[in-house]
């Protein structure tokens, strides 16, 4: 087989095919990376990876990042979190509480160096629905006008552990729960690209602004710069591997399947630097 890489739109993202994660050669492994740097995103098509064989693969493109969800970690395989929506937990009104709640985010923005790819393996799928969108922040902020840019390039982010409680332990919260302060606007140290860079539901507050203003202008923005010239919505396939840099990313699922049919997926976070 010989490696392929084939942009899947104008917007973000492309396709790997002829490539076995289990048997890449560093060759191949760097390829893929370069797709990253590129495209920000890498589909790499029917994987067979049993849970020790995906991390043994996930190791190829860095340390692995720690999970804060410890109660959904992999009996088999611990950097692995499991997200199966026929086990959420339920929200007052007995609803599923699921990881990222459908909402535009970067991952784990809580720590001092978040991860720079974000590896989602389809385990099991629903009949219908289910899909992931993700979106291109690099493109984003650069459809902004040159005098916004000026005004959030410089602006900085405090960010915790305030989402999805229900899936992390008491010691967790505590390692992992205090503020981090990062870039809003973040530098890409492959590409020299900026990206706006924010997870609304670990957003504390942005520096000079109260929490209520802050969340505004993240929501302002990418209701503005969020659209078909900057997204790309993934329709899954059985032994999909979808890789992601956050660093120039944000993602959301899309809830609308049956969720007690139970949409499996296993996540793996690579570590990354701290943002600059």
């Amino acid at each position: 087989m010989t490696i392929q890489i084939t942009p899947v739109s104008d917007a973000i993202g492309c396709e790997v095919s002829g490539v076995d994660l289990k048997t890449a050669t560093d060759g191949e492994i760097n390829e893929i990376v370069a797709g990253l740097d590129e495209h920000l995103l890498a589909i790499v098509r029917t994987q067979n990876l049993s849970p020790v064989e995906y991390a043994v693969a996930a190791r190829r493109f860095g340390d692995l990042a720690p999970q804060h969800m410890s109660d959904l970690k992999s009996d088999e395989e611990p950097s692995i979190c499991v997200l199966d929506s026929s086990k959420a937990a339920l929200d007052k009104a007995g609803r599923p509480r699921l990881v990222g709640e459908g909402n535009w985010h970067v991952d784990h923005t809580n720590l001092d160096r978040p991860p720079k790819y974000t590896m989602l393996y389809a385990k099991k799928l629903p009949s219908k629905g289910g899909d992931t969108g993700f979106a291109n922040m690099q493109k984003a902020y650069a459809s902004l006008p040159e005098d916004e840019q000026a005004k959030l390039v410089n602006l900085k982010s405090m960010n915790g552990l305030l989402s999805q409680p229900d899936y992390t332990s008491d010691e967790d919260l505590d390692k992992y729960g205090h503020l981090k302060m990062h870039p809003f606007i973040r530098t890409h140290p492959a590409t020299g690209r900026k990206a706006i860079y924010c997870h609304p539901q670990k957003l504390a507050y942005i520096e000079g602004m109260t929490p209520e203003e802050s969340q505004e202008l993240v929501l302002d923005l990418q209701a503005r710069t969020i659209n078909e010239t900057t997204m790309y919505r993934h329709v899954w396939k059985p032994g999909d591997l979808v890789i992601w840099d956050n660093r120039g990313v944000m993602h959301k699922a899309f809830y609308d399947y049956d969720h007690t049919e139970g949409r499996i997926m296993h996540r793996i976070l690579v570590e990354g630097e701290v943002p600059v």
